[in-house]
């Protein structure tokens, strides 16, 4: 049985890790590197307005 503070700790990851998949994705169609460098810092500051870019 898993606590609900577990349960929420791995959702949390599991979208942290979806982000960073769409991010890398999104580096590769990317004629500048530093558009990457962006998306990375705006997904620590913002998960939601990454999320949406």
């Amino acid at each position: 049985m898993t606590h609900p503070e577990n349960a929420e700790c791995n959702e949390v990851q599991e979208n942290k890790d979806i982000i960073n998949k769409k991010i890398i994705s999104t580096k590769k169609s990317c004629f500048k590197p530093y558009f990457g460098t962006i998306l990375s810092g705006l997904a620590m500051e913002n998960e939601e307005n990454a999320n949406t870019i």
